[in-house]
């Protein structure tokens, strides 16, 4: 399955599981709360479809910006750095753990940084088109330091 015929996938799955609610919910409220057991039911069954694509979808991402952060670095011979996710405002984070400040200011100098944002734009926005919800890898990815295993931020 294609990430675009997923992606419709999911969002006629999401408006199908809204209209399924809102009609149970419409009759719970009217005929019976027995209806609400078809809502609960809705939930399950659609938790249960979308979990597995979901899950392929985010290994698909994952796998794009490692690769990207491998490309970036290994195409300018130099050392890759550690690489530590996470999630702020449901957008996610990126830091570079550097062994030292010499090797990332070497990985400023040769744009390695600046290679690997710009994937990251590529992967997260993929059509190209800017609004103000967009991803931004200026403001994703940050650049620290971990020397025995203590990280000190830049």
């Amino acid at each position: 399955m294609t990430p675009s015929s997923e992606e419709r996938l999911l969002r006629f799955g999401y408006l199908l599981l809204l209209v399924g609610i809102s009609f149970l919910g419409y009759l719970a409220h009217i005929h019976h709360w027995r209806y609400a057991i078809g809502i609960i039911c809705l939930f399950c069954i659609w938790s249960c479809l979308t979990g597995p694509i979901v899950k392929k979808r985010e290994m698909r991402i994952r796998q794009a910006y490692l690769q990207a952060l491998e490309t970036a670095f290994a195409s300018k011979n130099l050392p890759t750095p550690e690489l530590k996710t996470g999630r702020s405002y449901s957008y996610p984070t990126f830091q570079l753990l550097f062994r030292s400040e010499a090797e990332a200011e070497q990985a400023e100098k040769a744009g390695c940084i600046t290679e690997f944002k710009q994937a990251l734009n590529a992967i997260y926005n993929p059509s190209g088109k800017n609004s103000p919800f967009d991803f931004d890898s200026h403001l994703a990815v940050s650049i620290a330091l971990k020397i025995k295993d203590r990280i000190y931020c830049r």
